[in-house]
């Protein structure tokens, strides 16, 4: 005599479809931007930086910081405008 057990398995999932966020893209004003005064301010924001004040890794990091945050006072991010269609 053989006897077959059959045990049900319940599974909960929490399924969500993503959202789709609108996105607005972004680009750089570039209408006020001096490469002489960008250039000068890079210089004198570097200066601030330490070269010997850590590994190459946190160096690269400190410069990659100034650079965007100097890049980002003399071509700051606006956002564009779409019509929905």
């Amino acid at each position: 005599m053989i006897f077959l057990i059959i045990l049900q398995v319940f599974v909960n999932l929490k399924l969500r479809h993503p959202t789709q966020q609108k996105i607005q893209p972004k680009f750089r004003c570039m209408k006020h931007f001096d490469p002489n005064t960008f250039s000068t301010d890079l210089s004198h924001n570097l200066n601030n930086v330490n070269p010997e004040a850590g590994d190459v890794n946190t160096l690269s990091d400190k410069f990659v910081k100034v650079f965007n945050d100097t890049l980002d006072k003399h071509a700051p991010y606006h956002y564009t405008f779409r019509k929905e269609q």
